[in-house]
């Protein structure tokens, strides 16, 4: 099991957060909901059956937290 740490946010600010990185089925990013910025999202599970978090950290910096612990480059 790869565990990756995010920092959460909204009621869970200031909370850490650790995600299986083999579960993670999508990362993106989306308008947030007080507008002017962008939230980062990540989704674990099948279509339907999943859990969905919202990170602070940027869609880059998510996708480069996944991709070392699968040791895998971006490109």
């Amino acid at each position: 099991m790869k565990l990756v740490k995010f920092n959460n946010t909204g009621k869970f600010t200031g909370f850490p957060i650790y995600i299986n990185a083999d579960h993670v089925t999508a990362v993106f990013e989306v308008p947030s909901e007080q507008g002017g910025s962008l939230e980062t999202h990540i989704y674990g599970g099948n279509a339907g059956n999943g859990v969905e978090w919202i990170v602070e950290e940027s869609l880059l910096e998510a996708v480069k937290k996944l991709n070392a612990a699968k040791d895998v480059s971006l490109s």
